[in-house]
């Protein structure tokens, strides 16, 4: 399949079986001819994974994208970071919290 990554046919067969497709083909049917490279990719032969993955980082970093860049897609649904819950047994700063824990052992069991 490639002389990069070590599946074989088999294992082709195997994972496009798993997905319910018969071929690389009918995997990308949906994929206009227009936007497809319709050749291999150009990459030197005898680098090694790490030298193929830098190369093709150094390729995509020449790419914009909408983190570097003013985007109105989804109409002002973005860039809205939701913050983690806190654990229920971590510690509170909150008043009521703060009050709780001074109470004497007995007043908890009234």
């Amino acid at each position: 399949m490639s002389r990069y990554t070590a599946v074989t046919n088999e294992d082709l067969e195997a994972m496009l079986s798993a997905i319910g497709v018969a071929s690389m083909e009918e995997l990308f049917a949906d994929i206009p001819q227009s936007v497809r490279l319709g050749r291999d990719i150009d990459l030197p032969s005898g680098r090694s994974e790490l030298e193929v993955h830098e190369h093709l980082a150094a390729l995509a970093a020449r790419n914009r994208h909408c983190d570097a860049e003013t985007s109105f897609l989804g109409a002002g649904m973005y860039d809205h970071y939701v913050p983690s819950t806190r654990s229920p047994s971590a510690p509170s700063s909150s008043p009521r919290t703060r009050r709780t824990s001074r109470r004497s052992p007995r007043a908890a069991c009234r």
